[in-house]
């Protein structure tokens, strides 16, 4: 959307439009909000054709950047994306990494090597992606809730399991953390053939299972200084 875009020295960023309306919202999956089954998101490290033509619709997709192909089928399945940000963001660095691809509905703060990062997004980096209509998903597992944009934590981070067993047992903790806390968000490495293959065939049984999977935007909580 044209409306939501500027340009910047390294190319275009996002932006709220003159009319209000913000990337989180405008690029967001539908979903039926009325829903009280315990919900699970997922966000996938990186994408490949493969993956994208298995991995269930509700899965958004966090990338350094994309090729145009990619990001044309992702749209086409509905799919969110995500911008990886790049690791210890400032404000100064934040700027030329947002102008990587268009379209996504936020950004995610990098894990390091599969498992949360030691600190915190500064808040001038925050308070700079909500000023832009974006969400941040920071990836430490079980911390609080930005405190400065709208978004949420990790609830797991899975690892790269070797197995198809070790797979499925990472996925059924974080239905767990889903009935207990009501909601969980997992992250999940790369594109991994056998991961997605896991993957699909589980979120197949999850309505059976009385959970439902949702996109990263009907997730997302409000910062603590923040009116809308």
């Amino acid at each position: 959307d044209p409306a939501l875009l500027e340009q910047g020295p390294a190319g275009r960023r996002p932006r709220i439009a003159a009319d209000g309306r913000q990337a989180r919202h405008v690029y967001a999956r539908p979903f039926d909000r009325a829903d009280t089954r315990p919900r699970i998101g997922l966000v996938m490290l990186g994408a490949s054709d493969p993956a994208l033509r298995r991995l269930p619709a509700a899965t958004a997709l966090a990338l350094p950047a994309a090729p145009a192909s990619l990001l044309e089928q992702a749209r086409l399945r509905g799919m969110e994306t995500l911008l990886l940000l790049p690791p210890e963001p400032t404000p100064g660095t934040l700027d030329a990494a947002l102008a990587r691809f268009t379209g996504y509905v936020g950004v995610l703060a990098t894990p390091d090597e599969g498992r949360a990062p030691a600190a915190e997004t500064p808040i001038a980096v925050q308070e700079a992606l909500r000023a832009r209509g974006l969400l941040f998903l920071d990836p430490r597992e079980g911390a609080a809730a930005p405190s400065h944009a709208w978004g949420r934590s990790a609830d797991l981070i899975l690892e790269d399991a070797p197995t198809r067993g070790e797979i499925d047992r990472q996925l059924t903790e974080l239905e767990r953390l889903a009935h207990a806390r009501g909601s969980a968000l997992g992250i999940l490495p790369g594109p991994r053939p056998m991961l997605v293959e896991r993957v699909a065939a589980w979120a197949a049984g999850l309505p059976q299972r009385g959970f439902v999977l949702v996109p990263v935007t009907a997730m997302i909580r409000r910062p603590a200084n923040a009116q809308r």
